[in-house]
């Protein structure tokens, strides 16, 4: 079964009606000469110009209201050619109907015989200029599906992209609390007052998550501050064994990231590399413009698994809210992400 098709836009015309219904009847009876049965000096010359100025009004608000109930009416015409086709022809025969019938009732009334020249000529005037209004009001009903469908368009796209984001927000979570999980088990058996401390910061850390489950971005001083937590929580396991090296303030104002960026780079990095107290491993956050710079020394692990979900995972992110993806290059010695960030 089809969908039915839905009514045009009710477009608020009535005071071009009004003005110019006035101007189309005064201008066509002029031209036609409806009035040269009645003298200038009675009573029925000026009430006959009161009707032919008013009987463009009742023309005209009659098409409209045709053009306005005809797609209940057609569904079954091919939209737009057939619409318009079948708008045209109902009204024309509607406009030449009424103008006939209305000037001979007039004339009737009048006691004045039926000019039926200027009668003809003022209906193919009124034919004419319906042709034309016709054309405008479905020219402005095009116009406005068009733009209904791209606003529409626009929406499902921004739909899409919000259920993309949630799907891969909630891949975040899980992967951080059991990363920290294992962290805090390894504490618990060998420094119990460690574990202690650790705990107290993964519940700070992991408030600064759950405050930002639902935000596509956030300041990049925010993100800094929290990687700054996120650090030190590390290095109550690694103590001497990794540093980070975090940009000054002034380099931080007016910037939005994507949130957990930081954490994710910094746990890839000690994931993928070699440490130790003797030999740390070193990440470096910079700002370079619009763009955010995390290096950290390239000393794979024998047994790393390889680079994957994490990077991928905050790609996409930025994708979907930057329109930029994050960009990766690597040396012999240094691996560098490049993360978009967006202007407040």
């Amino acid at each position: 079964m089809s969908r039915p098709t839905p009514p045009p836009p009710e477009f608020r015309d009535l005071g071009v009606r009004l003005v110019l219904s006035p101007v189309i009847g005064l201008a066509f009876s002029v031209i036609a000469g409806l009035y040269e049965p009645f003298d200038r000096g009675s009573v029925i010359y000026w009430l006959s110009a009161v009707w032919f100025m008013a009987m463009p009004f009742l023309v005209w608000t009659g098409a409209r209201a045709i053009i306005y109930h005809l797609p209940s009416r057609i569904e079954r015409i091919p939209v737009p050619l057939g619409r318009i086709g079948a708008a045209i022809g109902l009204n024309l025969m509607f406009t030449a109907a009424c103008v006939v019938a209305m000037l001979w009732t007039w004339y009737a009334l009048a006691g004045a015989a039926v000019p039926w020249p200027a009668v003809l000529q003022v209906a193919g005037m009124a034919t004419l200029a319906t042709l034309l209004i016709t054309h405008t009001y479905e020219t402005m009903f095009v116009i406005h599906g068009r733009l209904s469908a791209e606003v529409e368009r626009e929406r499902l796209e921004r739909a899409v992209t919000q259920a993309e984001l949630a799907a891969l927000k909630l891949e975040v979570d899980p992967h951080f609390l059991f990363n920290s999980l294992n962290a805090l088990a390894e504490l618990i058996e060998s420094d119990p007052e460690r574990a202690v401390s650790f705990n107290a910061g993964l519940a700070e850390v992991y408030r600064y998550m759950l405050n930002n489950r639902r935000v596509d971005l956030v300041p990049l001083s925010d993100e800094i501050r929290f990687a700054s937590r996120y650090f030190s929580l590390l290095q109550l396991r690694f103590e001497t064994a990794i540093r980070l090296e975090l940009p000054s303030p002034k380099e931080l104002a007016g910037w939005q990231i994507a949130p957990l960026a930081l954490q994710i780079l910094i746990e890839n990095a000690l994931k993928h590399n070699e440490f130790s107290g003797s030999q740390p491993l070193t990440v470096t956050v910079s700002t370079n413009g619009g763009v955010l710079e995390v290096r950290n020394p390239y000393r794979p692990r024998a047994a790393s698994a390889p680079r994957g979900i994490g990077l991928k995972n905050l790609g996409e992110r930025c994708e979907l809210l930057l329109g930029r993806n994050l960009e990766t290059s690597v040396d012999e010695n240094t691996f560098v992400v490049r993360l978009p960030l967006k202007k407040n």
